[in-house]
C-alpha cells in the first residue's frame, strides 16, 4: 500500500512540474520535503512515522489541487461549448520570471483543440469526425511531463493527474488527428501518447451513432 502511496505522490509532483510558474515555491518545497521524508520512512519499514507523514501531506495536496483545478475552471469559461468537458489539456506558456499562457491544447468530449490566445484563434477537429494516431513514439528515462487527464476522464488528486504510472520513465509521441488523409491538428511531444490516443477512441466508440 505504501508503495501505492509513493507512485501516486510521484506522479502528482511531474503535474507540480508542468504547472510550476502557477504554483508558489513555498508550497511545492513543502511538498517535495514531507514526499522525501515519506520514503525515507518506508525505507526503513517506520509505518508509524509514514502514517503521520501521510496527513501532513494530505493538507498540502489539496492545496496545490485546488490551484490546478482553477485552471481547469478557468479554461472551461473561456474555450468550452455548453455541455463540453475538458478530458485532456497542456498548456504551452512563454516568459523567464512572469509567464503568460500562449497556448491551450484540449481534448474534450466533444473535440480536440489548440487555441492560440497570441494569434487569438482556435483549431479543432470534431472528434466523431476523425482518425487519430500515434508517431514519432519514444521513450525517455527524465523528461518534463506534457499534458495531463482530468479527474472528468480518471480519478486522482483534485481532479487532475499524470498521464504515466511511473515518473521514472515517460513515452513521447505526436498525437495526430487525420481527416481525409491528412493531418488537421496536431499535438507534439506530449506524455503517454497511447493513453491519450485511447481516451480518444473510448469518446468515439460511446458517441458513436
Amino acid at each position: 500500500m505504501g508503495e501505492d502511496v509513493i507512485t501516486k505522490l510521484d506522479d502528482f509532483r511531474e503535474i507540480i512540474k508542468q504547472y510550476k510558474d502557477l504554483i508558489p515555491d513555498e508550497l511545492e518545497e513543502k511538498y517535495k520535503k514531507i514526499l522525501r521524508r515519506m520514503v525515507e520512512a518506508k525505507k526503513r519499514g517506520d509505518n508509524k512515522k509514514f502514517e503521520v507523514l501521510i496527513t501532513e501531506i494530505q493538507p498540502v495536496v489539496m492545496e496545490i489541487s485546488k490551484i490546478l483545478q482553477k485552471i481547469v475552471e478557468e479554461v472551461k469559461s473561456k474555450d468550452l461549448v455548453e455541455g463540453e468537458e475538458i478530458l485532456w489539456f497542456n498548456r504551452l506558456t512563454k516568459g523567464l520570471f512572469k509567464k503568460r499562457l500562449v497556448q491551450l491544447w484540449a481534448i474534450t468530449n466533444k473535440r480536440a483543440f489548440i487555441r492560440d490566445y497570441e494569434k487569438d484563434l482556435v483549431v479543432a477537429v470534431p472528434l466523431n469526425a476523425c482518425e487519430v494516431v500515434v508517431m514519432n513514439q519514444h521513450r525517455k528515462s527524465k523528461g518534463t511531463h506534457v499534458g495531463s487527464f482530468t479527474g472528468y476522464a480518471y480519478g486522482g488528486f483534485g481532479g487532475v493527474v499524470a498521464g504515466v504510472s511511473s515518473s521514472r520513465s515517460q513515452s513521447y509521441g505526436d498525437l495526430c488527428f487525420i481527416q481525409n488523409g491528412q493531418i488537421v491538428l496536431r499535438f507534439p511531444g506530449i506524455s503517454d501518447p497511447q493513453g491519450v490516443k485511447n481516451l480518444v477512441k473510448t469518446i468515439q466508440k460511446q458517441t458513436a451513432i
